[in-house]
């Protein structure tokens, strides 16, 4: 395998209603998410960002109110300022998000955590592997090191599902949120989802990747739980929500 570390920043891949962090919004999508009428409505452009807006208000009351007065608090420092406007302006302008991507994501990933449990599919120009679930244990058995890092006060990505690296990675015992030559690294800082955007965040983001990537040490990879099992079985490409949301 040509690629031995990987650098990861906020990337969720649990997704359940205990320990991953993700129950409200999950609560949230089974009680109000109808992918039909989604599409209906917004088949034919991006979903809009007063929609992705409506569901955070929806699992933090009052953000909407608290992040501006949190932004304009600070506003009398001009370093403040340049730090935190590229945020508010993403905030306010929203994610692009194709409404069959968005129902996908909802559906396979939020809902039916597929990713993590070892059963979203993906095409591919090989017949053998097309429409296949991704074997993603396979990583851990090349011996892959991944650096997560997160912030514990995140709803998008909440520390709890950023677990890509303990799941996947190059993991020896007791070495699971400690930085250790030839391993992974996961660095959680008691911040929001802002570093994604924050100057000076991401430059300490930026240094402690090139220190992770820089670090020569290989230490054999751990694949005491790998076994040769045959992979689980796919189920239907896109999950009906309506099956699992909660009977109000």
């Amino acid at each position: 395998m040509d690629i031995k570390k990987i650098a990861l920043m906020a990337s969720p891949i649990k997704f359940d209603d205990e320990d991953s962090g993700h129950h409200p919004i999950r609560s949230l999508i089974r009680r109000d998410y109808d992918p039909y009428l989604m599409k209906e409505l917004f088949g034919s452009v991006n979903i809009p960002p007063q929609v992705i807006e409506a569901g955070m208000n929806e699992i933090q009351p009052g953000v909407q109110h608290t992040v501006v007065l949190g932004f304009y608090g600070r506003a009398e420092i001009k370093e403040s300022i340049a730090d935190a406007a590229p945020f508010l302006y993403w905030l306010t302008h929203g994610t692009k998000f194709p409404v069959n991507a968005h129902v996908q994501w909802i559906q396979n990933i939020f809902i039916g955590n597929q990713v993590y449990e070892g059963k979203y599919r993906l095409p591919s120009s090989n017949p053998k592997f097309d429409g296949k679930p991704v074997n993603m244990s396979i990583l851990k058995k090349a011996g892959l090191r991944i650096f997560d890092y997160k912030g514990s006060r995140d709803p998008i990505a909440p520390a709890g599902s950023c677990v890509a690296g303990e799941t996947w990675g190059c993991v020896d015992t007791g070495n699971v949120k400690f930085t250790c030559g030839g391993l992974n690294r996961v660095i959680e800082k008691n911040i929001g989802h802002i570093f994604v955007v924050s100057r000076k965040l991401l430059a300490e983001y930026l240094a402690l990747v090139e220190d992770f990537y820089e670090d020569s040490s290989l230490n054999k990879p751990i694949m005491t739980d790998i076994k040769n099992t045959e992979p689980q079985k796919a189920p239907d490409n896109v999950v009906d929500i309506k099956k699992v949301q909660t009977k109000i």
